[in-house]
């Protein structure tokens, strides 16, 4: 089985811009294969060179040295409520064959720590245009609070503000009535039994982000934010080491 042999993290602008075009045409490699319609533009603009205060991105490289997968995480200054705030937003992709062997979530972690504690007094939120039900599965899982979710209603500030996000980072409306829910140019590669599954899930989180974005098939997102906070982030690798510790002791229990 293939395998990650090496997870570096790396600042864009701190490289050469040889070396950024390097890191273009890897990028491009693996997120073609994960999304339709992937364009370099898109990888240089979104991935390496966005309009942000910072941005970091964890490279998984394969046994030959060649990008497999990614983490990226951007960090933008706005203003809500009358105060200074960051908004985080971040892109995941890792080629099939190597899911499930990195280190992603513990890095992320680290790298929002560090960000957060140095701008203590400041308002920090999660954005993301959640595509997949998957990936909205994983917010609902690691994060208590969140927008939207499933029985309760989104406060009337907090919409107006993902609204103005989503306008501001690009995100065309398709429904005026849906205002979360926005276009995409590049869906997840899915087979028809794939999205099967999450049509019949038994999830309540799956459930509602399927009835709240039924066309996500066609690359169309949620968008979903939600606060940022030291205890949030404690508690989430908390939970991360409960679950690890409780996938060691039932390995062991089946050996013995």
């Amino acid at each position: 089985m293939p395998r990650v042999v090496r997870s570096e993290p790396i600042i864009p602008r701190r490289l050469s811009a040889a070396e950024r075009s390097e890191l273009a045409d890897g990028l491009l490699a693996v997120y073609g294969e994960i999304f339709e319609g992937a364009t370099r533009e898109y990888v240089v603009k979104g991935l390496i060179e966005p309009n942000s205060y910072f941005t970091t991105i964890l490279l998984h490289r394969g046994a030959e040295g060649q990008i497999v997968g990614y983490f990226a995480i951007h960090f933008f200054e706005r203003r809500f409520r009358g105060v200074a705030t960051t908004v985080v937003r971040s892109s995941v992709g890792m080629l099939r064959a190597y899911r499930g062997r990195n280190a992603n979530i513990a890095w992320a972690l680290g790298v929002l720590l560090k960000q957060r504690l140095a701008h203590p007094g400041r308002p920090f939120y999660g954005m993301g245009s959640m595509v997949h039900p998957s990936s909205y599965l994983q917010v609902a899982r690691y994060v208590d609070v969140f927008w939207p979710r499933p029985g309760e209603a989104v406060p009337a500030d907090m919409h107006d503000f993902i609204v103005e996000l989503a306008d501001e980072f690009g995100m065309p409306r398709i429904d005026p009535d849906q205002p979360l829910v926005r276009a995409g140019s590049m869906p997840t590669r899915e087979t028809d039994a794939e999205r099967d599954y999450w049509r019949r899930s038994d999830k309540p989180a799956a459930r509602f982000f399927v009835a709240m974005n039924p066309s996500y098939s066609r690359g169309n997102g949620l968008v979903t934010l939600f606060p940022i906070t030291v205890s949030m982030l404690v508690g989430i690798a908390s939970r991360i080491l409960r679950e690890r510790a409780g996938l060691l002791f039932a390995g062991a229990a089946a050996l013995a």
